[in-house]
């Protein structure tokens, strides 16, 4: 990037007394351009700024793109009739040399941004030079606008160029033409009445031509000549085809309460008034400003729910008299974050899909597990998965196709959620789960842990069918005592202090079911093909052992709370693990008791069954929930956005130029901090007291008062100054 400009600052009155001695100044304060009475210029004063970035950059960056400069010359006058008298040729040549940077022909040009000091000599050779370079070859239809800024602000000298560059950007971001200032009768030194050249003095728009072309000349008084050829940049060439999401999150901080409650209002006004894009709008707050201590999230899908939602927050800070939950969450550190990976049950028809069909991180991430299933397994899970036949729908519930299913759809949100800067702390999975878990820790391969959850959804698969699974309302120790003359069943998981799982053959569990019903003890059968977890299991251990101990394992660097143990694995897993994970119990509630001992943030990688029994273990108010997907009505931005909306008060930083990359995003005018306003002297820090011990005026007050007499005594001079130099057409009244 380049940062170009110029700045012009008046200071004192030894030039405008020189330029009017010389007769250079205009006596009625206006830059007449192009006019028959042009007598003069008009100084003015400002600073103009631009930032100049490769266009690719640009584009890529989702900068807010005004125009594309497409060439640019700079020459010399040379030998000339004095410094008033700019030479034709050289302006000619000049203007040709940045046609032919950009390559393009001067008839192409649909307006130009004229130098147009206001002398008459000036004006006359500008505009017949740009005669004989943008009249031959044009036909009568193609246009081209002669204009100035000097007409409206003056010459800038110095930032005469850049403010002229400028107004192009804007004409050209906008369409329109404004109209040319101070024109009654042009000069007649030049006639361009019967040629395509025309100078508008009134507002218009921009539309005779499809491909809006400008160029912009500069003349320096020693004789440069700079003239930079700009074009409309043509955002309809980009490709267009990009995934959409919909809803987005609104990201505002501030570093005081007040602040914070200021600029919510400013957003107010902003989101009824403006035109930008939302998507657009809330890129541009998220990703491009400065995020401070107080904060504000809300989720929204247009720019009325987000009024809504920021009016709604207003009136209760109201009502409350503080700056809200928002600015307390953060004061500490915040809290480590768990992700939780579900098991076999939580899956259903379309999980995901909407994430699949809008979020292309999220989509490369399962179409890379399904490749592989299908290329090394023959398992077609995307056809299994997002199928909206109902005969096929049924495999879903298939264990051979349950468990890679819930694996990929794991991992792909696991890789959503980094892809926003989100990463564990901790990782905990529940039975299938901790495949996913494990690759997340670092523990498995992607390949390696696909290839052992196939084989293992396959062997299970084939174990017998009159297997069942039991949820039974009651503590572990309470149900061991109806284990006991129950043979081929088992605790096949101990979700929560008083929820297990009973799993074996069918049978068995139905009369188990009705001893309990007779004790009171609530029971219901889960919907489950096969018995995991049980004695039924026990014939596929030895094969898929046997596939298991070709397998790398490595430790984690991610905290792993294996559910087979209940405690933190230090050294990894092996064959052994992930064989015994098949036969014995689920201990989630041990998992759970890991992390009593202060507030963590829970994040389940699927649509919030696990967190339920983990609320049921920790308590609901006690720490920080968030599910990824949504099953009720399946639109799962809702869930994702109000998840990061959550992280985002609670003090976490959220990538959210990740949050976005997959999108075609333009940075947008948004309302600008809203500081606390105050007011400082320009005197010491410490209170100065008027008066001395002895009742006089202080020193310290002395001398402030005696710089400012002094500042108006200078000002007196100036004032006078001027007034003794004008011209002796003025007259000099008492007033």
């Amino acid at each position: 990037m380049a940062i170009s400009g110029g700045v012009n600052v008046l200071l004192s009155p030894e030039m405008y007394i020189s330029f009017s001695q010389a007769g250079m100044m205009a006596p009625d304060g206006r830059c007449k351009t192009f006019d028959e009475k042009a007598d003069g210029y008009v100084r003015g004063e400002g600073c103009g700024v631009v930032l100049l970035k490769r266009l690719d950059d640009a584009i890529a960056d989702g900068d807010r793109i005004y125009a594309v400069i497409k060439g640019s010359a700079v020459n010399q006058d040379g030998h000339s009739n004095g410094l008033t008298a700019p030479r034709g040729p050289a302006q000619a040549e000049v203007i040709q040399t940045s046609l032919q940077r950009a390559g393009l022909r001067a008839t192409e040009v649909s307006y130009i941004e004229a130098h147009g000091t206001g002398t008459a000599l000036g004006d006359a050779i500008e505009v017949n030079t740009l005669k004989s370079v943008l009249v031959p070859g044009r036909k009568p239809e193609q246009r081209c606008a002669l204009g100035s800024i000097k007409t409206n602000i003056g010459h800038l000298e110095a930032a005469a160029g850049i403010a002229g560059l400028i107004k192009v950007a804007l004409m050209l971001k906008h369409k329109v033409i404004p109209p040319h200032l101070h024109v009654e009768r042009l000069n007649h030194n030049f006639k361009i009445d019967e040629t395509p050249l025309f100078v508008p003095t009134e507002k218009m728009s921009w539309s005779w031509t499809e491909n809006r072309v400008a160029g912009v000349s500069s003349f320096g008084f020693g004789g440069t000549n700079a003239h930079v050829t700009v074009v409309e940049y043509d955002s309809k060439r980009l490709d267009t085809s990009f995934f959409s999401r919909s809803r987005h999150v609104l990201a505002l901080s501030a570093k005081d309460p007040r602040s914070l409650q200021e600029q919510v209002r400013k957003y107010v006004t902003y989101l009824e008034k403006t035109k930008e894009n939302i998507a657009d709008i809330c890129y541009t707050t998220n990703a491009k400003r400065e995020h401070f201590a107080h904060r504000l999230a809300v989720t929204l899908s247009s720019k009325a729910e987000g009024k809504k939602k920021l009016q709604r927050w207003l009136q209760n800070q109201k009502k409350q008299g503080d700056a809200g939950k928002a600015a307390a969450l953060i004061e500490k550190s915040p809290a480590p974050i768990v992700f939780l990976y579900s098991g076999q049950g939580s899956q259903y028809l379309q999980m995901g899909y909407t994430l699949f069909k809008s979020q292309p991180v999220f989509r490369e991430a399962i179409l890379k597990c399904a490749t592989y299933l299908k290329s090394n397994h023959g398992l077609s899970i995307l056809d299994i998965l997002y199928t909206e036949q109902e005969q096929e729908s049924k495999q879903i519930h298939q264990t051979a196709n349950t468990q890679p299913i819930l694996f990929a759809i794991q991992y792909a949100l696991t890789e959503l959620w980094k892809s926003f800067g989100i990463t564990p702390d901790y990782v905990v999975g529940h039975s299938i789960g901790e495949y996913a878990a494990a690759v997340a820790a670092g523990m498995l391969s992607l390949e390696d842990a696909l290839s052992l959850v196939a084989l293992r959804g396959k062997l299970m698969q084939q174990t017998d069918t009159e297997g069942a699974m039991l949820a039974v309302r009651a503590s572990e120790s309470d149900i061991k005592a109806y284990l006991v003359s129950h043979d081929k069943i088992d605790i096949a998981a101990v979700n929560t202090p008083s929820s297990v799982v009973v799993s074996g053959v069918r049978s068995r569990l139905e009369a188990l079911a009705a001893k309990l019903e007779q004790e009171g003890i609530e029971a219901k059968f889960i919907e489950v093909s096969r018995a995991f977890h049980s004695p039924l299991m026990d014939s596929i251990l030895d094969e898929f052992k046997q596939y298991a101990d070709q397998v790398n394992y490595t430790k984690p660097n991610i905290p792993f709370i294996s559910s087979l143990t209940g405690t933190r694995l230090s050294e990894g897993t092996s064959a052994k693990y992930w064989t015994l994970q098949i036969r014995e119990k689920v201990l989630f509630k041990d998992c759970m008791d890991m992390f009593k001992d202060r507030k963590y943030i829970f994040i389940e990688m699927g649509a919030g069954q696990l967190i339920q029994m983990a609320k049921s273990c920790l308590g609901p108010q006690t720490h920080g929930w968030i599910t990824s997907l949504n099953k009720k009505d399946q639109d799962d931005w809702k869930s994702i956005t109000t998840g990061l909306a959550m992280l985002y008060e609670a003090g976490y930083k959220i990538d959210w130029e990740g949050f976005d990359q997959s999108y075609q995003r333009t940075k947008v005018g948004v309302p600008t901090y809203a500081f606390s306003h105050k007011s400082y002297w320009d005197v010491a820090t410490h209170p100065v007291p008027l008066s001395n011990d002895k009742g006089n005026v202080s020193n310290e007050w002395l001398s402030i008062i005696e710089k400012h007499i002094n500042t108006i005594n200078n000002q007196g001079k100036v004032l006078n100054l001027c007034l003794n130099n004008l011209p002796s057409n003025y007259t000099r009244d008492n007033s």
